[in-house]
């Protein structure tokens, strides 16, 4: 049963830590995009024109977001 608990507790922890780095991920390619369109208004924003959603990392301008 203890055995059975520390698998689940490292399959959590595995699942958390991927969610981290495709988060991560994503950040780093816009971060690293020359271009980008804002798929709300279709604008091309620059880098530092840019935001993140945390929760879901879907990528706008700062005026969308």
């Amino acid at each position: 049963l203890e055995l059975l608990e520390e698998v689940r507790q490292a399959k959590e922890s595995f699942r958390q830590r991927r969610h981290e780095h495709a988060f991560l991920q994503v950040m780093l390619q816009a971060a690293e995009a020359e271009s980008f369109q804002c798929p709300v208004c279709l604008g091309e924003p620059a880098p530092t024109e840019r935001a993140m959603l945390a929760a879901c990392a879907h990528l706008f301008c700062i005026r969308c977001a």
